[in-house]
């Protein structure tokens, strides 16, 4: 990642760059589309890399639902941005981020396991977290406008937990 870019927790006016991150990706079946209103209102657990200029080119999520489950969600780097190391600087800041709740499982779904096990993530099965946590992500679906329903509920993401210190110099 070049120097022109940082980590750092998201504010406020960095939601419209959050959500034209988040659209530019929305061919991902996996990466929920949130409003502006749920951004703004969790803007807090989000970290963002900005450019140069200040402008967004990722953001992630991290997100305690219940003491000591930790998710990192929402990981959208901009198409522009990708490739460069954005998204590798993005993680590594997020899991540490999430470090820092101490959590018992930190965790993550995803269609692209093999991007994340980069980051010291492996498979596990949905069925080790508490079913309210699960009925939490259910409903996040059905924020979604109704054509994002069906391939999200019948898509097959990878429940992914994070197991160890990944190499952090890639």
């Amino acid at each position: 990642m070049s120097r022109e870019h940082e980590v750092c927790r998201a504010e406020l006016r960095d939601v419209p760059g959050i959500v034209a991150a988040m659209r530019a990706n929305a061919d991902e079946r996996s990466l929920a589309q949130q409003s502006e209103a749920y951004l703004c209102g969790y803007i807090a657990g989000f970290l963002v890399v900005r450019d140069g200029r200040g402008g967004v080119l990722g953001s992630a999520q991290v997100r305690e639902y219940l003491p000591g489950y930790v998710e990192i969600l929402a990981v959208s780097i901009h198409p522009r941005a990708q490739g460069l190391g954005v998204g590798g600087a993005l993680m590594r800041a997020a899991v540490d981020a999430a470090l820092v709740l101490q959590p018992r499982v930190l965790w993550l779904s995803t269609e692209k396991p093999a991007y994340f096990e980069k980051f010291g993530f492996s498979r596990f099965s949905q069925w080790e977290l508490p079913l309210r946590i699960l009925v939490r992500k259910a409903l996040v679906v059905f924020r979604q406008r109704p054509g994002r329903w069906w391939p999200q509920l019948t898509g097959a993401p990878v429940f992914m937990k994070w197991q160890r210190a990944a190499h952090r110099d890639d």
